[in-house]
């Protein structure tokens, strides 16, 4: 079952990098809007790399956090063999550079912060606000439909066909904020620059995903840490980026059988709108 927003980026890919579920995708922005979507994009995207993190800083949080890690293995190691070390002090040692790993960290994304040009991000900021405002407007959105993240996937086939995470991407998917809603009796979702038009009587169930997806960006306004999104338990750390349970919705179409990946945090929503609601 491929999903819908899955990318098979192998150099043979048939498709040419399209997503799998490309069949059901309707409307289009201009190629005027989708030139200036990728222009802005790229902005926005070098603009966040033009005010880098603090290399002593960052040395210091990833040292912290590999001792830490060197050390808690050594206490399991000691506990089996109580001659070599002592695996109290080893567990200290791990728990206090652990949390010396974390308050790193923060300080240096508030450093980081305190050196961000705040004139040119607020430029930039509006140009996308400028931009967000033509797409709705070209793709039909309704102005009730909320913004929730889908998990696309890029993936390479193994032998039998199969997809599996390319060895050069450190997470398993990219989460990109899409308007929901339905019409004509059809889920639909939005992108940046299509509209994805899914049959509501082609969804067959939702089920949530005991396995974790891993993500490189935080889309949301809101901290993941905050209140709202505590519930949902989504973490983070520096190798595999942010990490939450996520439910996927089967389709049953005349033009194959796909997938949704939605994250745990936004399916309420989803489910909402669409009335899709999970079977656990």
């Amino acid at each position: 079952m491929k999903n819908v927003f899955g990318v098979n980026v192998s150099y043979s890919a048939p498709n040419g990098g399209s997503y799998d579920g490309a069949c059901f995708f309707t409307t289009r922005v201009s190629p005027q809007t989708s030139q200036h979507i990728d222009y802005w994009r790229n902005e926005a995207q070098n603009f966040k790399q033009s005010t880098p993190m603090n290399s002593l800083l960052l040395g210091a949080c990833i040292a912290a956090g590999f001792i830490g890690v060197c050390s808690l293995l050594g206490a399991m190691n000691a506990l089996d063999r109580d001659y070599i070390g002592s695996p109290l002090f080893m567990l200290a040692l791990s728990v206090v550079l652990f949390v010396a790993c974390g308050v790193i960290w923060k300080i240096a994304r508030k450093e980081q912060e305190s050196r961000i040009d705040r004139s040119s991000e607020q430029r930039i900021k509006e140009q996308v606000d400028a931009i967000e405002s033509i797409i709705r407007k070209e793709l039909s959105i309704p102005d009730s439909a909320p913004l929730i993240d889908i998990l696309t996937m890029p993936y390479v086939p193994d032998k039998k066909g199969r997809a599996k995470k390319p060895a050069n991407y450190a997470t398993t998917h990219i989460a990109i904020p899409c308007y929901c809603y339905v019409s004509n009796a059809n889920l639909c979702i939005a992108t940046s620059k299509y509209v994805c038009e899914i049959p509501l009587s082609s969804v067959r169930n939702s089920l949530l995903v005991k396995k974790k997806a891993s993500f490189p960006e935080w889309t949301k306004t809101e901290k993941f840490s905050s209140k709202r999104y505590k519930p949902f338990k989504v973490t983070y750390n520096v190798e595999t980026g942010y990490m939450c349970k996520y439910y996927t919705v089967e389709i049953c179409d005349v033009r194959g059988d796909f997938e949704l990946h939605i994250p745990s945090y936004d399916f309420e929503a989803f489910s909402s709108v669409t009335g899709i609601s999970s079977e656990v």
